[in-house]
């Protein structure tokens, strides 16, 4: 996303994820094909609107930043699905899951952490080189 983003645009990038995306979800369809009623299609439309806007802002920080400091933040979504998926479905992560989720999200924030103290100190003074004078 990083290199894409220095030659094309965001809406490019999205553009092209998303026909390519689509084509290929689209060869699944002689095997399942259920007509939605509007309900349905009035989710889908959300739910393609809510993604592609992710999609954008997404491609749009890593052309902005280093991956190092936007990735921990797609980590937030484990969360947001968690509260989501309680909330909604009442369903409870089990101790294994959030072990896990609690371990990748430590260490994208470590990452972080290092990467951004790593990049925001000063390069080590160099010495000059001893000069010789000649009396």
């Amino acid at each position: 996303m990083r290199q894409l983003g220095r030659t094309e645009r965001p809406v490019t990038t999205v553009f092209y994820f998303t026909v390519i995306s689509t084509l290929l979800s689209a060869l699944a369809l002689p095997f399942g094909w259920t007509t939605p009623d509007g309900h349905a299609l009035a989710l889908m439309a959300a739910m393609g609107i809510a993604g592609g806007g992710a999609q954008y802002f997404s491609t749009r920080a890593y052309a902005l930043a280093r991956a190092v400091v936007v990735g921990p933040f797609s980590y937030a979504s484990l969360i947001y699905a968690s509260v989501l998926g309680w909330l909604v479905w009442g369903d409870v992560p089990a101790p294994h899951v959030v072990i896990g989720a609690t371990v990748v999200i430590g260490s994208g924030l470590l990452i972080l952490y290092r990467e951004t103290h790593r990049s925001a100190a000063p390069p080590p003074a160099r010495q000059a080189a001893p000069t010789t004078r000649l009396v």
